[in-house]
């Protein structure tokens, strides 16, 4: 036997014979005769066809390789039986059988392990092909992702700028509608005052009518005026509530309607309040 510790300055060599029995899976020591081999470890031993065991080589105490060569020879005279022989032998038998096999399933393994390195090696260039298909598929959906982050960059700032120019639309549209009810309310205020005019001018004309009863007639005609003007009033109020955009013609109108009413309110004034010139049927003025 050899020693498994051949690098350790504290080895062990042997030259003693050792059986194996196969059946009863146990080791026994057995004698010999004859010159016994040189104590060595690491050598090499083999069974040969005769039942005979052959020794080569190995190294010694001193780590010296020996090159010397023992067979053991195995009769049914030696120390071992025609049984022990026989014994041998079909262990021999056995063990070169399952070596047989051994080698069989060996060759089938390393048939076997040839599919599996093509097959493996086919898988691993199908991977490289992959990973380079992955790489190519990443940079694409990289250059995509930063195009796709360009144009939502620009599309919020397109939206941006949109949203300012609402904003300041909205800004201008809430300023003109301040200024249109600013508008309102001066109009509302001017329509009461002429309404308040026309009142005070009515009040006029019904103390003329009491003084006057020649102007009559004539008086009719400009307290019918004053009715049509107060509906025109009315009428213009009601257009000023509901349309802005006629402020300028409205204004017009009521400009106008101030003129007709000076020119029907000149002359002297009756009891502290407005005159109003008004023409007699025979052309004259009162």
């Amino acid at each position: 036997r050899s020693s498994d510790l051949d690098k350790d300055p504290q080895k062990k060599v042997f030259n003693d014979l050792h059986l194996l029995d196969m059946e009863e899976k146990s080791i026994r020591l057995c004698s010999t005769e004859g010159e016994k081999p040189k104590k060595r470890s690491s050598h090499a031993a083999c069974a040969l066809p005769d039942g005979s065991m052959l020794i080569h080589g190995g190294v010694d105490a001193n780590d010296k390789f020996l090159n010397d060569a023992y067979r053991l020879e195995i009769s049914e005279n030696g120390s071992l039986s025609r049984d022990e022989v026989e014994e041998l032998r079909g262990d021999l038998k056995t063990v070169e059988d399952q070596l047989r096999k051994t080698q069989e399933s060996l060759s089938r393994a390393e048939g076997e392990l040839g599919k599996e390195r093509k097959t493996a090696k086919a898988t691993e260039k199908a991977r490289a092909t992959l990973d380079r298909s992955l790489k190519d598929l990443q940079a694409k959906l990289d250059e995509a992702e930063e195009a796709a982050a360009r144009e939502i960059k620009r599309s919020v700032s397109k939206m941006e700028a949109e949203i300012s120019d609402l904003k300041r639309e909205t800004e201008a549209q809430e300023k003109a509608k301040v200024e249109n009810l600013k508008n309102m309310k001066k109009l509302e205020r001017k329509a009461k005052e002429m309404q308040y005019n026309c009142e005070e001018e009515q009040r006029n004309a019904l103390q003329l009518q009491e003084n006057l009863d020649k102007a009559s007639a004539r008086w009719k005609t400009v307290k019918r005026r004053l009715d049509e003007t107060e509906e025109l009033l009315e009428s213009m109020k009601a257009k000023n509530r509901t349309l802005n955009h006629e402020l300028e013609e409205y204004t017009e109108k009521v400009e106008s309607l101030e003129a007709q009413l000076a020119r029907r309110g000149g002359g002297k004034r009756v009891g502290g309040g407005r005159s109003r010139q008004v023409s007699t049927e025979d052309g004259g003025a009162i």
